[in-house]
C-alpha cells in the first residue's frame, strides 16, 4: 500500500558533523527540490522517469509477459553525484563501529534542514530509483573536466565517464545514537542482475541528440575498508574500485590495471586493492562466474543458466550483462546499503511488435534469510513523483512509500514478498522483482490491444475504399 511520508527528518551539516540526529518534523525547515547546477551538462528531458514493478509470475528468471505488473513509480534526482546523494562517512564514529548512509536530495550543501533526507524505517530494506545531473556530465571526449587534468582527470573520468544514466540504491533500518553500533543484528543477501542496462545512447530533447554511456558500477559499498578513501576530486570520500569487465567471460574482476592510478595517487598498493575489494559488501560480480551455481539467492536461475535455457522475443538469449551481490553484515544502530550507477534507462518497447524484451530490467533476488523476523519485516519503494527544481512542497520532497509486506507461513517458491494494493494481495515467486522502464501487457490484454488496432485499421481501409 502507499503511504505519504514515513517518520521523521534528519537535520545534520552534511558530511562534516559527528552526529546525525533525528528531528521532529514541527523542527524541520521548508524543503526544496535542488536547482540544476548551470556548469553541468543539462538535465536530459527523462530525468524524471515512470518504473515499473513485476514479480516473477512464470516463473523463469526473466521479465516476460507471463509476469505481472504491480505497481508503478518515479525516480528521486540529485544534482550531485549518486554517491554524495546516498551521503555515506563516518561521522565522527570509531573504526569499530558499522559507519552508516543517510541518503539525502542535496538542495542545499550549507543548510541541512533545507533538504530532503530518506526516511529510514527500522527493520525495513527500501529502495529508491535516482538520476545525477553530475554522473551525467560529458565525461567521455575531455567535453567535462570538473577542473582536473593529466592523471586527476583520468581517475575522474575512469570513476565517472560511465554512470551517464540512473541508479539504484538501497538502504537498511535506521540510524541511532543510542544504540552501539557494533552489535550484530542481522543480514541481508541480495543479488541484482541487469538487461539492456549497459548501452551508449543517443538522448534527445535538451540533449540534443548527445550520447549517453552507461555501464552498471558500484557507486557505494557500505561499510567499506577505510583505505577506499580517494582525495582526487572527492574531497576524502569512500570510493569502490572500478570493475574490470574487458577480461574473458567468467573472469571479470576488481584488477590492479583498472584502479592502479586512483591507488597510487592515493598511497595504495596491490595489498590495498585486495583489502580494499575483500571488504566491500556490496560488489559487482561476473555474471559468468562459475562461483554463481553456489553462491547465488538462486542458483536454479544465474544468468548463466538463464542465457543457455531462456530466450527474448526475437528467440535469441536472454542476457543478464551485469550482476552484482549484496552480503552486507547488519549492527544495531546503524544503516547499511548500496548504489549501483550507470543504469541506461533503455525502453525500445513497442505494443505493435511485442518485443518486450528491448527495455532495461534490473532483477532483485533476495534471501528468505534476509526476510527472517525481526531482521528485514518489510520492503519499501520510493514514489518520488514529478519534479518542479527548486520548488518546496513537491513530491519529490514528500515521496510516497509503496510497503511490501512479508508472509513467513509461504513458500520461497510461492513467494513470501507481497504487495497489498487494499483490492488484491500480489505475491513475488522466489522472492523475486523485477524494476522494468516499459509496461509490458499481459497477454490476454495485448491481444485486445492488437485486436482493437486491427479493427481501427479496418474501419479506415472501408471508410478509404
Amino acid at each position: 500500500m502507499r503511504i505519504s511520508r514515513l517518520g521523521e527528518r534528519l537535520g545534520a551539516l552534511l558530511l562534516a558533523v559527528a552526529v546525525l540526529s533525528v528531528l521532529p518534523p514541527a523542527q524541520a525547515a521548508p524543503l526544496a527540490e535542488p536547482v540544476a547546477e548551470p556548469t553541468y551538462r543539462d538535465l536530459r528531458d527523462d530525468y524524471v522517469k515512470t518504473w515499473y514493478i513485476y514479480n516473477d509470475e512464470s516463473p523463469d528468471g526473466i521479465l516476460d509477459p507471463a509476469d505481472t505488473r504491480v505497481e508503478t513509480f518515479q525516480n528521486w534526482w540529485t544534482a550531485t553525484c549518486t554517491y554524495t546523494q546516498h551521503n555515506y562517512g563516518r561521522r565522527g564514529q570509531g573504526l569499530n563501529e558499522d559507519w552508516s548512509s543517510a541518503p539525502v536530495n542535496m538542495a542545499s550543501a550549507t543548510d541541512p534542514l533545507a533538504n530532503y533526507w530518506l526516511d529510514r524505517p527500522d527493520n525495513t530494506l527500501s529502495f529508491y530509483m535516482t538520476y545525477s545531473q553530475y554522473d551525467n556530465n560529458a565525461w567521455k571526449g575531455g567535453t567535462y573536466t570538473g577542473g582536473k587534468s593529466g592523471e586527476a582527470l583520468e581517475i575522474l573520468q575512469g570513476r565517472n565517464a560511465s554512470r551517464n544514466g540512473y541508479a539504484l540504491g538501497w538502504l537498511t533500518n535506521t540510524i541511532d545514537n543510542a544504540q552501539d553500533k557494533t552489535t550484530a543484528d542481522g543480514a541481508v543477501k541480495m543479488d541484482v542482475f541487469t538487461h539492456n542496462a549497459q548501452m551508449d545512447l543517443a538522448v534527445g530533447g535538451a540533449w540534443g541528440g548527445a550520447t549517453s554511456y552507461s555501464d552498471p558500477q558500484v557507486a557505494v559499498s557500505n561499510d567499506i575498508s577505510n583505505k577506499a578513501i580517494d582525495n582526487v576530486g572527492a574531497s576524502g570520500q569512500w570510493h569502490a574500485l572500478q570493475f574490470d569487465g574487458s577480461l574473458p567471460a567468467g573472469t571479470g574482476t576488481y584488477t590492479w590495471a583498472a584502479n592502479k592510478t586512483r591507488l597510487e595517487w592515493n598511497g595504495q598498493d596491490q595489498a590495498d586493492l585486495a583489502d580494499i575489494a575483500d571488504s566491500m559488501e556490496v560488489k559487482e560480480w561476473d555474471p559468468l562466474n562459475a562461483t554463481w551455481a553456489t553462491e547465488a539467492v538462486d542458483p536454479t536461475k544465474t544468468p548463466a543458466q538463464v542465457a543457455a535455457g531462456e530466450v527474448d522475443h526475437n528467440g535469441a538469449a536472454y542476457v543478464y550483462e551485469d550482476a552484482f551481490r549484496d552480503r552486507c553484515a547488519l549492527h544495531e544502530g546503524a544503516t547499511d546499503g548500496g548504489v549501483i550507477a550507470g543504469l541506461s534507462g533503455y525502453d525500445n518497447y513497442s505494443a505493435a511488435v511485442n518485443n518486450w524484451g528491448d527495455q532495461q530490467v534490473i532483477r532483485i533476488d533476495i534471501d528468505e534469510a534476509t526476510l527472517a523476523a525481526g531482521n528485514i519485516d518489510q520492503l519499501i519503494f520510493w514514489d518520488f513523483g514529478g519534479s518542479i527544481p527548486g520548488a518546496t512542497g513537491t513530491q519529490q520532497t514528500n515521496p510516497a512509500a509503496l510497503v511490501f509486506g512479508i508472509d513467513r507461513t509461504r513458500t520461497v517458491a510461492q513467494g513470501q514478498i507481497f504487495y497489498d494494493d487494499g483490492l488484491t494481495k500480489t505475491y513475488f515467486p522466489d522472492n523475486r522483482i523485477y524494476i522494468a522502464t516499459a509496461h509490458i501487457p499481459e497477454p490476454g490484454t495485448l491481444a485486445l490491444c492488437l485486436l482493437g488496432g486491427l479493427g481501427l485499421i479496418c474501419r479506415r481501409r472501408r471508410r478509404g475504399a
